[in-house]
């Protein structure tokens, strides 16, 4: 890849999603709160390994790798802009922001990273499976109809294995699963 490539492929999945379609977002619940519950991990092992878990569970990780790191001016334009006009939630589009970062940071910064996981990659999935539809943030609580998941201390995340695969076909069973025990 060459650089901007991630950072465009990024921003080229980010305005590819449906921000409102709530039939999505519904059916999708189960599978969607467990990729949150992946991101909390992955965003704790991150945090904690550039001490930023004053700022957890919603980190601007790049800020904290390597603050010179820049959007390309036009890709943040056109993000922006998008942002504006398709999301109507203020968590989410500063996510959106942090995420196209990160992506910038990997495009461009000669920074050694540490051997962890993609931060950002199961939100990314999360917000393909049905956007921020669903989901309220109360109180450090996730809640995606009903189902919750508390954000409990970042030190309650930092497990090893991954929560869930996120290979489509296996977010597809679990939604499938839920739905067929009538809890989706």
């Amino acid at each position: 890849m060459t650089q901007s490539d991630r950072a465009r492929a990024t921003l080229d999945r980010l305005t590819a999603i449906d921000w409102w379609d709530e039939d999505a977002a519904y059916a999708h619940a189960p599978s969607r709160s467990r990729l949150f519950r992946e991101y909390l991990r992955r965003s704790a092992l991150w945090a904690q390994a550039y001490q930023a878990t004053d700022d957890w569970p919603f980190v601007d990780l790049a800020a904290h790798v390597d603050p010179s790191v820049q959007v390309d001016a036009e890709l943040a334009s056109q993000l922006d802009a998008f942002l504006e006009a398709g999301v109507g939630f203020v968590k989410a589009k500063a996510l959106c922001r942090a995420a196209l970062r990160w992506a910038a940071l990997l495009d461009s910064s000669t920074v050694r990273l540490p051997s962890l996981p993609d931060p950002f990659e199961p939100l990314l999935r999360m917000f393909d499976r049905g956007a921020w539809c669903g989901l309220v943030i109360e109180n450090r609580v996730a809640d995606f109809f009903t189902l919750r998941v508390p954000f409990g201390r970042w030190q309650d995340h930092l497990g090893t294995n991954p929560v869930i695969p996120l290979e489509r076909s296996a977010l597809d069973a679990i939604d499938a699963r839920a739905a067929a025990s009538g809890k989706a």
